[in-house]
């Protein structure tokens, strides 16, 4: 699923949304995570985005697997990231204004909730995608976070006791 994950912690939060232009130029802004059930959302990669070295990494669990998790409303600080926010300022349906295909996605994918102790991630789907190049391709310069292949080799296939490189 592609979409919006924003995490909010002790007053503190990092968002990965769709609607933002800071990404540059090469980059695909918001995040991804699977859907498959019995878990609303899979994800084995936020906790390895940009933002390695800030201290909010450690709010983020190196495994996110919610079952049964609340739906909830997207909210414009779910989906629009704050520098777009700041520049409209006052316009309250600011992420459906500016991404109006919103509202068909969540009719089949709600936007759901998962809260760890004091963490608490929406996850707001924008539309199902799929990587279009091998695993070892996606992020293999490590301009976003960490490559797809290091993520498989250290977490994911340990996790499932799968031989890393088969």
């Amino acid at each position: 699923m592609k979409g919006s994950a924003s995490a909010y912690s002790n007053g503190s939060s990092r968002h990965f949304t769709v609607i933002d232009d800071n990404e540059g130029a090469g980059f695909e802004s918001g995040h991804m995570w699977i859907i498959a059930p019995p878990y609303d959302v899979i994800d084995l990669t936020l906790r390895h985005q940009r933002w390695r070295g800030d201290a909010f990494q450690r709010q983020i669990s190196p495994r996110i697997l919610g079952e049964n998790l609340a739906n909830v409303k997207a909210r414009p600080q779910d989906v629009v990231a704050p520098e777009i926010r700041a520049q409209y300022r006052g316009v309250s349906d600011l992420h459906n204004a500016l991404f109006p295909d919103q509202a068909r996605v969540l009719k089949k994918f709600p936007a759901k909730a998962f809260v760890s102790g004091s963490t608490d991630i929406r996850y707001v789907p924008a539309g199902v995608s799929l990587p279009d190049a091998p695993l070892e391709s996606v992020n293999e310069q490590a301009r976003a976070g960490v490559p797809a292949i290091k993520i498989w080799r250290d977490d994911v296939a340990p996790a499932f006791g799968l031989d890393p490189e088969s």
